[in-house]
């Protein structure tokens, strides 16, 4: 059992979503305790519990995310915060939401977050998923629907996706601006990339579809859902995206405005077969999942040979290997990257391998 020590968090009807996630469960009140999958029987609760010694105490978790303290002023809460764990020799974790993150300049942190890149990961930074409700669910359904082998491999994608060069250009002066905010100080987070994500997106899905021997199923709106405002718009927009993730044996996933892929997430939840253009990118668990054995991963400088891929990658199935990957990649993100299972495996990934021995 780790036993973890952290300080007082604080807590508002809005403040949940800075709370470092380990710690909603043990630390939320009920009245703000809102998604129950994260309250009923948790597993991880059989790897973790919340102590007031620091000293027999395995591991320090900073209570709030660290954007928080940052943009409250309170940078000298998190200094003194790391300083105590240090002093009592202890594993200290924080945690960065939010598209982008922040990468802390200690290393003896550990930083917990949702995007980043692995040529800026200094061995201290580890990813974990985005917490999605389940598309089963969504769906009404209780197992996920296999797919027969198709001789030319189905590839869908239904999001944001622009061609347009002012769009392009709007995106690069976004970027410019941040970066020039970073230079005057102004500016806590990770840079990203100077480029367009979404006519990166486009670049790409115009290479798969121009592709004869691949079929290609993409619904490509110019704004984010679709441009979806009232409720109902946004119940249709989930239910369209999720179909079209349903329907396709292959999805394409490649990054939005932080180096990460919701839709990366979903495919998997739904038993299906990411197409990953990798944009240097971190994924969950990477010790504990053999993710070549799960996903078609492309990397950023071949994306206009993402079809040649995807076709070399198809061809070996067979019809019961095929069907297969979709039951263990459904059970991967069921056993693995749900709230609970996530959290019931990341004890066994040491932060620090000097503290290897408080995991065990």
């Amino acid at each position: 059992m780790i036993q973890v020590f952290c300080t007082a968090p604080t807590i508002s009807s809005s403040g949940k979503y800075y709370l470092f996630p380990l710690l909603e469960p043990f630390l939320q009140p009920a009245a703000i305790a809102t998604d129950v999958a994260k309250t009923v029987n948790p597993q991880w609760k059989k790897h973790y519990t919340i102590t007031a010694d620091a000293a027999t105490a395995n591991v320090f978790i900073l209570p709030m995310d660290i954007a928080w303290y940052l943009h409250t002023g309170q940078r000298q809460v998190v200094e003194e915060f790391i300083a105590t764990a240090k002093q009592w020799q202890k594993p200290c974790w924080i945690f960065s939401g939010g598209d982008y993150g922040i990468s802390w300049p200690d290393q003896y942190v550990q930083i917990l977050r949702l995007s980043g890149t692995r040529s800026g990961n200094k061995g201290n930074q580890f990813v974990m998923p985005p917490f999605m409700p389940d598309p089963l669910c969504l769906a009404a359904e209780r197992d996920i629907k296999l797919l027969d082998l198709p001789s030319k491999p189905t590839v869908g994608f239904c999001g944001q996706a622009n061609g347009s060069q002012l769009a392009r250009l709007k995106d690069y002066v976004r970027a410019a601006v941040k970066w020039i905010k970073q230079l005057q100080g102004n500016y806590l987070y990770d840079l990203q990339p100077f480029t367009s994500t979404t006519y990166q997106r486009y670049q790409v899905l115009q290479t798969l579809q121009q592709e004869q021997l691949v079929n290609a199923n993409f619904l490509l709106f110019d704004q984010y859902k679709g441009g979806a405002s009232s409720e109902e718009q946004q119940v249709q927009s989930r239910l369209r995206y999720y179909q079209n993730i349903s329907n396709n044996a292959y999805t394409l996933c490649i990054r939005g405005a932080g180096n990460f892929s919701v839709r990366f997430y979903d495919c998997l939840a739904s038993g299906r077969i990411p197409v990953l253009i990798d944009t240097d990118s971190m994924l969950p668990l990477e010790n504990l999942i053999d993710w070549n054995a799960h996903i078609l991963k492309v990397p950023a400088h071949k994306m206009t040979e993402a079809a040649r891929l995807l076709i070399a990658f198809h061809q070996p199935f067979s019809l019961d290997q095929w069907q297969q990957l979709q039951l263990t990649n459904r059970h991967l993100w069921q056993e693995k990257l749900t709230y609970d299972g996530f959290f019931a495996h990341f004890h066994l990934l040491p932060p620090n391998q000097s503290f290897a021995h408080l995991y065990s």
